[in-house]
């Protein structure tokens, strides 16, 4: 039985150097085309009766989509499951990206989960990752979400990337303290993937 379904939103502003995930920066396709895809090819599972209780939109960077589209996109997914017993609805964000106006519109579509890709909270470790926002970046972020009406918010962050030390990660711990998320994701950075040269 299938109790998640994960959706790839392929779109980013920027390639991120420790990124190993499917990401366009210059997509020769359109978000709207996109979006038009994903619901063709789920149209292909509707005869398998899935009822997932997750629904995850990962990337990438899935809030480059407007909300109106990101809307769009579930109202064709629901068109091809059964989502009576969906119980979280996910969306991967950027500190950088969405008003609040916009994630009060996620909230209002029913995505009732956010995932925040912090990485850093220091701006050492914003830089050796190659990230663009900043520390107060995060902080709004995180308090937008909140103030938009989402209290299950995950902050993925990076270790083990080159030069941290012991108190860069007291550092990020004391964030983590500050802002007391419900859900934390740690990844220890892995270098020299399979795909490098």
């Amino acid at each position: 039985m299938i109790r998640a379904i994960y959706v790839h939103i392929p779109f980013c502003s920027y390639r991120c150097p420790y990124c190993n995930f499917v990401s366009l920066t210059n997509s020769p396709i359109s978000p709207e085309d996109y979006v038009d895809l994903v619901i063709k090819e789920a149209k292909l599972y509707g005869d398998m009766r899935v009822s997932p209780e997750s629904l995850y939109f990962g990337g990438g960077t899935p809030t480059l989509l407007k909300p109106s589209l990101l809307g769009r996109l579930m109202e064709g997914l629901s068109g091809c499951f059964d989502f009576s017993n969906l119980r979280e609805v996910t969306v991967e964000r950027n500190p950088e990206t969405y008003s609040l106006k916009e994630l009060k519109a996620l909230r209002d579509m029913g995505i009732n989960r956010l995932s925040i890709g912090v990485q850093s909270f220091t701006e050492k470790g914003l830089r050796a990752l190659g990230r663009k926002h900043t520390r107060e970046d995060v902080i709004r972020a995180y308090e937008e979400s909140v103030e938009a009406g989402f209290d299950n918010i995950n902050l993925d962050l990076i270790y083990a990337y080159p030069g941290q030390s012991v108190e860069d990660v007291e550092e990020e711990i004391r964030w983590l303290g500050i802002l007391k998320p419900r859900h934390v994701s740690a990844y220890m950075l892995t270098p020299h993937l399979p795909d490098e040269e």
